[in-house]
């Protein structure tokens, strides 16, 4: 396998590991930035304001784990088919490099 696609594998894995925590850690991580709010507040704030601080930060991890995750998704899979086509063009043109080399004819070239 080349290093890039080596490369590629593991950049693609660690957006999808890195989605997938943020979109189910999601609640946990908008509870603390809420609580991060509600502690800069000087005079508090009403509990109908906390919840949907609370919900925005929830809904923005989550938003951002999901796009994590589909980016992950998607540079898996390119990179996948492009390494299979890749690998199955290098595989002829060596097959042909050989059979040119070994003195055989080539069965596409009528004239050799």
């Amino acid at each position: 396998m080349a290093k890039h696609v080596k490369g590629l594998s593991w950049i693609s894995f660690l957006l999808v590991l890195g989605g997938l925590i943020l979109t189910f850690s999601s609640a946990r991580f908008g509870v603390a930035r809420g609580n991060s709010w509600l502690a800069q507040q000087v005079e508090g704030s009403d509990t109908e304001i906390y919840y949907r601080v609370v919900e925005t930060y929830m809904t923005g991890f989550m938003m951002l784990g999901s796009i994590l995750f589909g980016m992950g998704l998607l540079i898996g899979i390119l990179t996948f088919f492009t390494s299979v086509l890749f690998d199955e063009t290098e595989e002829s043109s060596n097959t042909e490099g050989q059979l040119t080399k070994s003195g055989r004819r080539n069965p596409g070239n009528r004239f050799s």
